[in-house]
């Protein structure tokens, strides 16, 4: 088991399965699919099919994408280079108890946004890649959790209602 997963054998194929393991620091990563609402780090998540020009839209997604919390050495694509979170963090003045809480979506090619405005933050977007193609559009919608729901830090995935 690590980072939140753990590969296992099923005959001759090797499958990635979740298994959510909070460590001591809250960090967390959680596997999300479209129409699906997740609970991490207090937050609560909501993922949908989102449409171009669209609020709070990210695009150019290419499955499967987890959320995650923050780690060491995580690099964010931008015009004319990349950009260290721990740099980002740092230009927006992220107070120490946030930078754990505050999420990182990640594809197959990389983190693809930096969702600050959760905690009070802006939210920060790679920038595409014109050979991947368009990838998929997701609109996420985030909201604090009910204190009665979050139990020290549970994580539970589920459909939306």
């Amino acid at each position: 088991s690590f980072g939140g997963g753990r590969l296992r054998y099923r005959g001759d194929f090797l499958f990635w399965e979740r298994d959510i393991v909070l460590d001591r620091k809250k960090k967390y990563v959680i596997v999300v699919e479209i129409n699906t609402a997740v609970e991490a780090g207090g937050l609560s998540f909501r993922f949908f099919s989102g449409q171009p020009g669209e609020k709070d839209v990210v695009h150019g997604l290419f499955p499967p994408c987890i959320l995650r919390s923050r780690q060491k050495g995580d690099l964010l694509r931008i015009h004319g280079g990349r950009k260290s979170l721990k740099k980002l963090f740092s230009e927006w003045a992220v107070a120490e108890e946030h930078t754990l809480k505050i999420p990182v979506l990640e594809d197959r090619f990389g983190i693809a946004a930096v969702l600050g405005q959760s905690l009070g933050y802006t939210n920060r977007y790679r920038v595409q890649d014109p050979e991947r193609g368009p990838g998929e559009a997701v609109k996420i919608e985030i909201g604090v959790c009910d204190k009665h729901t979050d139990h020290a830090g549970q994580q539970r995935q589920q459909k939306p209602e």
